[in-house]
């Protein structure tokens, strides 16, 4: 009887260190990012012009919602749903391949325009202050919790002044990319991906050139590059030549757009496995278990 029961305890054992050790499938969580509404604002008082209110390397914490722009239903700091983007401006200082990036300041413009950078001396009247490509290359940086990595699916530009062609990078290298070390290429630093580019719409052609800005929503769908990609660290920039080349092309120097929003889903990684080394131990002891039974059952036969 005593032996039934320990080959009974020892079995569980074997069968509970072995689901340990299996893969736990994750939860995935479908959400938005309503940059424009759920960001923090910023100050966007100009001096003659410049935007003094706000320093270089300024952070964003925006809050994920369940629903599309919707500014009333962020969810809770604590809540199970939850998975903030921490969000930084990223800038060169020219055009030219292997420019380095360095902060720059972040605007959040809101009123469902969104994000945009301000590289330099950059003013509020020459819609520089977006996210663009004149005279030097901006990209917005996206982090995520790094133990809900993120596979995005929509980005919504918010506003664009002539054309909006626009590069998509996600992490996809060991451990953090932090503290960001790129510049402008093909690759754009190590462990980095380049998923997409995207050929913006010009807003009006006039005699052949990309002209005119507007408000209206420009959804881009990311899967249309690497599907399936995820990554709790994702760069938008404005499209660079030094990037690689971008099919159908994309022009450089006249692209300029805010980003309002992000949507994708995100997967939540177990967080209370039983570490491996454990998992093997609690295996090992199971066999022993098993194996000294056997033996113990055969001699008493043989008796």
């Amino acid at each position: 009887m005593m032996a039934t029961l320990f080959t009974r305890n020892a079995t569980g054992m074997l069968f509970a260190a072995l689901a340990a050790m299996a893969s736990v499938p994750a939860l995935a969580q479908t959400t938005y990012w309503n940059l424009d509404k759920n960001c923090p604002t910023t100050n966007n008082t100009t001096t003659n012009g410049q935007y003094t209110n706000v320093l270089n390397g300024n952070t964003l914490l925006c809050k994920n919602s369940p629903q599309a722009g919707v500014s009333d239903t962020p969810v809770a700091a604590l809540d199970g749903t939850a998975n903030y983007a921490v969000v930084t401006a990223w800038g060169t200082e020219n055009n030219t391949a292997g420019a380095t990036f360095s902060a720059k300041k972040l605007l959040n413009h809101g009123n469902s325009y969104g994000l945009g950078v301000v590289n330099g001396a950059e003013t509020s009247s020459d819609g520089q202050h977006a996210t663009d490509n004149k005279d030097r290359t901006d990209a917005v940086l996206f982090e995520f919790d790094p133990s809900k990595p993120v596979t995005l699916d929509t980005i919504t530009l918010g506003w664009r002044n002539k054309d909006s062609d626009l590069s998509v990078f996600a992490y996809t290298g060991v451990g953090s990319p932090l503290p960001l070390d790129i510049s402008l290429g093909n690759p754009i630093g190590e462990g980095w991906t380049l998923v997409q580019h995207v050929n913006g719409a010009c807003v009006t052609v006039t005699n052949g050139v990309c002209t005119g800005s507007t408000s209206t929503d420009l959804n881009v769908d990311v899967n249309n590059g690497i599907p399936g990609v995820s990554s709790s660290w994702w760069l938008i920039s404005a499209y660079n030549a030094n990037y690689g080349a971008c099919s159908p092309s994309c022009s450089a120097g006249d692209d300029f757009f805010k980003i309002s929003s992000l949507s994708g889903s995100w997967t939540q990684r177990p967080t209370t496995q039983v570490s491996e080394p454990g998992s093997i131990a609690l295996a090992g002891m199971a066999l022993i278990g098993l194996v000294g039974v056997r033996r113990r059952q055969r001699a008493q036969k043989s008796a």
